[in-house]
């Protein structure tokens, strides 16, 4: 199994620049054979968006974990991105898994500890 680990510098708040980062990325290491990409921690959002949190956090079945499902199955590829998860009033620092043909979103299964609670 060939494993491909992305080192980047996520744009705090640009969660456009970051995927396309990623889908740079993906189509690179498919072409090398690797069979997984694991993207950094909050790789979507970015650190220090900070105030921004909220307004570049995800839920499922927001487009960008959409298309990170749709890259992984375009290029047979898994992919785990890290995000900041918007569920009710908290956000969890959480990670997407996609294996091209079904997929591991937020909220199937485990516990999660808020990354920030209350208002945001």
């Amino acid at each position: 199994m060939h494993l491909a680990l992305l080192q980047m510098s996520a744009v705090a708040g640009d969660v456009a620049a970051n995927l396309e980062r990623i889908e740079r990325a993906a189509g690179e290491v498919a072409q090398r054979g690797a069979w997984l990409l694991i993207a950094p921690e909050l790789a979507l959002g970015g650190y220090g968006a900070e105030n921004r949190m909220r307004a570049t956090s995800l839920a499922p079945g927001d487009g960008a974990l959409d298309r990170l499902s749709a890259l992984a199955t375009e290029h047979d590829l898994a992919i785990v991105a890290g995000f900041a998860e918007r569920a009710e009033d908290h956000l969890y620092n959480s990670a997407a898994f996609f294996n091209g043909r079904s997929v591991c979103q937020p909220g199937c299964g485990g516990a999660k500890e808020p990354l920030f609670r209350g208002a945001l």
